[in-house]
């Protein structure tokens, strides 16, 4: 014929194949410009000329448009390659159309050789099955599959940076024993250039032993529409993934796979809407240093069919984000930014449902938490540690049985804003800060100790409390009690339903100063302390404390009054106390400090109505605390009575 010597071809055997189609009686193999096939003695069979295939079913190989251009038709026919079909392998265009036909071959290779060869292989209504596929990694390729279709590699398959591939209606299944031999191939399938599929097609990874579809595509983008599937299922304990490194948008399709990579090695980026749908074991977005990832999801799910999106990673050690937009969606453990990357999770008008959710976790990393527009995100239990952040506003929902922020010196910090809301058990804790902003509103309880703050402007409804260095700054309604233990402070000037100042509490009513109010009882027991600013003798010019029930002082309990500005000598009178029912113990401690000094307390009485006498310090030292009673006991104002109740003296220590 005049050609240039054959290319060198595999000489494996086939290994024998069980797709098969029902062939109707006409069955056609024609040809035009450069092709032919050759069996497994090197005859040459030309289709549609010298050499006619005829009703031949088996040969060794197949190439099309060789070394000039060339196209074959496959009609309702039976073919098995024992080697290799070459479509535009060298300098031709090669265009192999297949219809109503069932094809098996060792390899299939389209553009694969670096060189000007064009490829094109169109499969309507046909079953290809190949042990291996080469497609468009040397020149431009294109790759459809329509209308019925079936292309099964078993083992490794590229599709590289110039293919162009389309499927529609039908189905690439991928999978088998067989290693990946490619070189530098990663993964079962590595999807390099353009990619769709279309009407109800799949894309499916079938491999028992682990394995990988990798997206490498890009500023290209991987297309799922109108019904499609994305499948990569395997054995549990060697789990498939499929790595996006590109940009992929599911519509209206399925995502279902053991664990999804977003951003590995690089960029990739994931738009899942139009009622999609999402099953994963696991999702992992900006893994590792350099890596960013992000998946949005919007308009899919719901509550009878949720998003499972598994256990997540977002940004653990690279940039990672994850929204959520008028979506349903449920997950397992999610974890922002644990290492030392940038993580984020937004969820905007719809539900997130997790597990256990970790917000933050070494110092220099960031992670936040975004709820908001009438988002509502709900978890089992929650921390939020270094570099954490959460923020629930505009009318967005947290609920969660416990949160804990921050953990062993790391600083993490949540707050409720807008009309927003939240609920659940809270345990603030090592520099962590909680904030309910006035227009927000929690329910459950509120704990803060070992450094942690909570600023409390907005409604709570539960008890709050701080204890062993946590601090609780009350300026709006607490709907329940507030706790000061030991080692705790409670100030601010809001209200409680009920106030408790334990041993080693402290209360700091104001800010600087103001009033704090009970709605019903206020207990300072012994060993508590209460400390008043007095910055004049005006109301409004120092610290107050109200209470609907009882307001008791307990023996032992400590008092301490300090002045922010000095006062001329004479006798004051303050409003510090209004309660029901006042009950000060004769044991109370009282302190006081920031006169000059040149100043001092000559005398006191606390009641409903207080009095200071302050006198020059020339007139006389500071009494000693015995000498107190007498000259209380002289001043005569000491027994003021509330609803029937008897005011006593104080020591002053």
């Amino acid at each position: 014929m005049g050609k240039a010597p054959r290319r060198p071809i595999w000489t494996a055997s086939l290994a024998g194949f069980s797709l098969a189609l029902v062939q109707p009686a006409l069955a056609t193999v024609t040809g035009i410009g450069d092709n032919f096939f050759l069996d497994s003695a090197g005859n040459t069979y030309v289709p549609g000329g010298p050499g006619i295939i005829g009703s031949r079913q088996n040969f060794a190989s197949a190439i099309i448009g060789d070394i000039n251009d060339g196209t074959v038709f496959i009609t309702n026919h039976t073919l098995n390659f024992s080697q290799v079909i070459g479509i535009g392998q060298f300098t031709g265009v090669g265009w192999l159309q297949a219809t109503g036909s069932t094809i098996n071959a060792r390899t299939l290779n389209m553009s694969s050789f670096a060189g000007t060869g064009v490829s094109f292989l169109d499969l309507t209504g046909t079953a290809l099955t190949a042990q291996r596929a080469v497609i468009g990694v040397g020149n431009v390729s294109s790759l459809k599959v329509y209308s019925g279709s079936a292309l099964s590699v078993l083992g490794t398959f590229v599709l590289g940076g110039q293919s162009s591939t389309v499927v529609d209606g039908s189905q690439i299944i991928v999978g088998a024993s067989a290693p990946s031999s490619f070189p530098g191939m990663v993964g079962a399938l590595n999807v390099e250039g353009y990619f769709s599929a279309l009407n109800s097609s799949v894309l499916k990874l079938d491999k028992a032993n682990g394995d990988i579809i990798r997206f490498f595509n890009g500023n290209k983008t991987a297309i799922f529409d109108s019904g499609s599937s994305l499948i990569a299922r395997g054995d549990p304990a060697k789990p498939l993934q499929v790595t996006l490194n590109g940009d992929m948008l599911v519509k209206n399709s399925t995502v279902d796979v053991d664990t999804w990579v977003i951003g590995k090695a690089g960029f990739g980026s994931a738009r899942v809407i139009s009622q999609s749908s999402i099953k994963a074991d696991s999702i992992v977005l900006g893994l590792g240093a350099g890596d960013i990832g992000s998946l949005q999801v919007q308009d899919s799910g719901d509550i009878a069919t949720p998003l499972e999106l598994g256990d997540m990673a977002i940004g653990s050690d690279g940039t990672g984000s994850v929204e959520l937009q008028n979506s349903f969606g449920i997950a397992g453990d999610v974890q922002i930014a644990t290492g030392s990357g940038i993580g984020s999770l937004k969820v905007i008008n719809g539900t997130f449902g997790v597990h256990y959710l970790t917000v933050g976790g070494t110092l220099g990393s960031s992670a936040t938490v975004s709820v908001f527009s009438d988002g509502f995100l709900s978890s089992d239990s929650a921390k939020i540690l270094a570099g954490g952040d959460v923020v629930v506003t505009n009318g967005g929902t947290w609920a969660m049985p416990f949160l804990q922020i921050g953990e062993d010196g790391a600083f993490g910090k949540a707050g409720v804003t807008n009309f927003a809301t939240m609920s659940g058990n809270i345990e603030v804790q090592e520099l962590g800060e909680f904030i309910n902003k006035i227009d927000g509103d929690f329910t459950g309880t509120i704990t803060a100790n070992k450094g942690g703050a909570a600023i409390l402007q907005g409604d709570v409804h539960g008890d709050v409390t701080a204890a062993n260095g946590g601090f609780i700054s009350v300026q709006g309604n607490v709907f329940g009690l507030c706790t000061a233990g030991s080692g705790g402070l409670v100030n601010g000037g809001g209200d409680c339903a009920n106030v408790d100042i334990k041993p080693g509490g402290t209360m700091s009513p104001g800010l600087s100063p103001g009033m704090f109010s009970a709605e019903n009882d206020m207990i300072f027991e012994a060993g508590s302390i209460l400390n008043m600013e007095i910055g004049g003798p005006g109301l409004g010019e120092y610290d107050r404390l109200a209470a609907g029930g009882l307001m008791r002082f307990d023996p032992g309990a400590q008092i301490n009054f300090k002045f922010l500005v000095p006062l001329s000598i004479g006798q004051f009178d303050f409003d510090f106390f209004k309660a029901g029912s006042l009950s000060i113990d004769p044991g109370v401690v009282v302190k006081f400090s920031g006169l000059p000094s040149s100043f001092e307390i000559g005398s006191f009485q606390l009641g409903g109505k207080s009095s200071f006498i302050i006198t020059s310090s020339s007139q006389g030292g500071v009494p000693e605390p015995a000498t107190w009673t007498t000259m209380l006991a002289g001043f005569g104002a000491i027994g003021m009575a509330m609803r029937g109740r008897r005011n006593t003296a104080v020591s002053l220590a």
